[in-house]
């Protein structure tokens, strides 16, 4: 590679190195620090508006209100009510092909959701599968009524579950599929049933949540006006590898935290004041590689909150304090009515495919609801619509080869075959300026004294031999996209999480490990990394065989020898994927500036060969 196409790499490498680990390190925490601190501003703003709320925390009883507020319910009374009934709960283990789910019986709801094709990274040679669920967190899939009159009978009532399994296995080809009920009883007249249906080779469940009035003749109106909130958190586990949790620093590689989506333009975080009650899609929570979102029925016109409660901090979850929540309105039950609200809940990798297999629930309709768009989870940055056939591409080389080591390879073939004539464009615009230094050295010596004489003289002087002094750059500036896009990539596609090239290299996300040092290197950690110094290595060679650019000066040249050994610290933590990548390019660019090298000499000597046929046939006129 020539030594400017080097430097534009390594400046564009600088500039995502700046962003990510010294700039959005400060952005994006201030942002969640700013919208918690709006979230709490408004819950004091609420409570004090209520008499005897500000002082509810320091009450004796701590569980709930006095005097005219008796009826509502205080959030310690809640987390209490929440830790007995898990210390008292049984539970229930739900194997399909695809996870394993163990829920409390006694809640209704899951305490982990593990994914059998992807294992937990955090520590090396630890053999479970990856569990979504944070262990502090048990109110994933929980629900409760928004109006407080209703909260005392619902908590102080427990789930029951009917029957009595202690684990359900539905691992086996064609299988049926299998559900669990729970119901409770709220008061005197009301009944909530939740069900859960597993499918063999889904990563989706399906809810239904059903309401049922009990009485004979007295309608039920409570939950009509307030209704009730389906919730997901807070957080989900962040899938650390262990150099991440040990220095607490997290990748920000694709979309992270709290999302829904309306049904227009991109994701958002949370809803601006005219969107609070917008029909939402879905809504949910996503780390790098994976989601747990909630799709509710279109008809029930579902509202979503982002509720931020607690101190908690924890580096190995993804926003530990945020829960996504959905919002159903208007339920009322007549006498002996029962209605049902059905919900799709995915939890699994974001791949598009997966994605795009997930739809709505409907309850009989004839025609299917439009997509919901999941696959909008998926995050390649800017230049999205050059990662995504990329993607493609190394997808179909993985089928061919069954290597996504080996497809990472074949992509750079193809990327370097396609940008070649850029390349070759670049390669014989430098050598045409090469050719003139002679003639623009002799300028300057001329107009020394006249700088704005040497520009007119210089410009001449192209333009007589027909050279364009940006010619070696220009070509270049298609190439920053494909770069970024490809930096994207391969460090947020799932695909390549867990996936072995060969030896010592054995998870294409991970930085490779040829061995644990017996001590620890600073700012690089303990462990032997190979590719880096094999990459290192790599462009050394491949700059000593590029020569010296006629545009080079003695800074350019004393940060061209360095470059091996500052790509050493550069990639040394980073995605072993993306370090192969460069270490491909590095040593097909050897051979591709071979090859352009020699086509540019062949064509040189061929004008210089028609030159004296020309003169010959004009002398013979």
């Amino acid at each position: 590679m020539e030594k400017n196409h080097i430097l534009f790499f390594v400046l564009s490498a600088l500039i995502f190195i700046v962003y990510y680990f010294f700039v959005a390190p400060k952005i994006l925490p201030n942002q969640q620090e700013r919208r918690n601190q709006a979230e709490k501003k408004s819950l004091v703003e609420k409570s004090s508006s209520i008499p005897g709320m500000a002082g509810e925390e320091s009450e004796s009883s701590g569980d709930v209100l006095d005097g005219t507020e008796a009826g509502k319910v205080s959030p310690t009374r809640i987390v209490k009510s929440l830790d007995l009934a898990i210390s008292e709960s049984s539970t229930i283990a739900v194997q399909t092909k695809k996870y394993e789910i163990i829920l409390a019986a006694n809640l209704a709801v899951p305490l982990e959701w593990s994914l059998k094709d992807y294992a937990d990274r955090s520590k090396k040679g630890l053999q479970k599968p990856l569990n979504l669920i944070p262990q502090t967190t048990a109110t994933c899939l929980a629900i409760q009524p928004l109006d407080n009159n209703v909260k005392l009978d619902w908590i102080e009532s427990g789930w029951i579950f009917e029957g009595d399994l202690s684990e359900l296995n539905i691992t086996s080809p064609n299988p049926k599929q299998r559900s669990l009920v729970f119901h409770k009883d709220v008061g005197d007249n009301l009944r909530v049933f939740k069900k859960f249906t597993f499918h063999y080779d889904s990563y989706f469940v399906d809810l239904d949540i059903s309401f049922e009035n009990l009485s004979n003749n007295m309608s039920i109106t409570s939950l009509g006006e307030t209704g009730y909130e389906l919730k997901w958190g807070p957080g989900i586990n962040a899938d650390l590898l262990p150099h991440e949790a040990k220095s607490g620093a997290t990748s920000r590689y694709g979309k992270k935290g709290v999302f829904t989506y309306t049904g227009k333009g991109n994701l958002k975080d949370e809803l601006e004041e005219s969107e609070e009650s917008a029909d939402i899609k879905w809504a949910g929570i996503t780390n790098k590689y994976f989601a747990a979102l909630m799709l509710p029925d279109p008809e029930l016109k579902a509202e979503f909150k982002r509720d931020v409660s607690g101190e908690k901090t924890s580096t190995s979850v993804i926003v530990p304090n945020d829960s996504a929540i959905l919002r159903i309105r208007s339920l009322n039950l007549k006498p002996r009515e029962k209605k049902t609200n059905l919900f799709r809940i995915y939890v699994g990798p974001k791949i598009e495919q997966n994605l795009k297999q997930v739809g709505y629930r409907s309850a009989g309709l004839e025609e299917s609801y439009p997509s919901p768009l999941l696959e909008k989870i998926v995050d390649f940055g800017w230049f999205w619509f050059l990662a995504h056939p990329m993607l493609w591409i190394l997808n179909g080389c993985y089928k061919i080869c069954g290597n996504y080591g080996v497809g990472i390879i074949l992509l750079t073939v193809i990327i370097k075959i396609i940008l070649f004539p850029l390349t070759r464009k670049s390669y014989q615009s430098m050598k045409d300026m090469q050719r003139l230094q002679p003639e623009i050295a002799e300028l300057r010596e001329k107009y020394r004294d006249d700088p704005q004489k040497l520009n007119q003289a210089t410009m001449l002087l192209y333009k007589r031999h027909k050279v364009n002094p940006f010619g070696g750059c220009l070509p270049m500036l298609p190439q920053m996209p494909i770069f970024f896009a490809i930096f994207s990539l391969l460090g947020s596609a799932v695909e390549l999480r867990g996936q072995p090239f060969f030896l010592w290299i054995d998870d294409l996300t991970a930085p490779d490990e040829f061995f644990v040092l017996p001590f620890t290197i600073p700012f690089l950690g303990n462990s032997l990394r190979v590719l880096p110094i094999i990459n290192a290595v790599a462009t050394w060679f491949s700059s000593k065989m590029t020569g010296t650019t006629p545009a080079a000066d003695n800074a350019q040249a004393k940060m061209m020898q360095y470059l091996p050994f500052i790509f050493v610290f550069m990639f040394y933590n980073w995605a072993s994927g993306f370090v192969l990548y460069w270490l491909a390019q590095s040593v097909f660019t050897v051979g591709q500036n071979l090859v352009t090298k020699k086509m540019v000499q062949d064509e040189i000597q061929e004008n210089e060969s028609e030159i004296p046929k020309k003169k010959r046939a004009k002398s013979n006129k």
